[in-house]
């Protein structure tokens, strides 16, 4: 499986909330157009990978859990 330079990923991350954060700052009609065609182009891409990061992000924690001195926790994250 290719992998993907981490410093593009989270500029991607960083771009859409730059496009978002201009989007609500109510621009012109024309900067609103552009951020707009900006903001679809960029979400298929960046929503997949902020996905990703949530679910490494759980299975690490339900790793921690399942090494764990609770047996139920350890039985629910296994």
């Amino acid at each position: 499986m290719a992998t993907l330079p981490q410093d593009k990923l989270e500029g991607l991350e960083r771009r859409l909330e730059a496009v978002e954060a201009e989007l609500s700052a109510g621009p012109s009609a024309e900067a609103y157009v552009r951020l707009s065609k900006e903001h679809a182009d960029l979400l298929p891409v960046v929503g997949p990978i902020q996905a990703y990061r949530r679910a490494l992000a759980d299975f690490a924690s339900a790793e921690e859990l399942a090494r764990g001195g609770d047996s139920e926790m350890r039985e629910m994250a296994e």
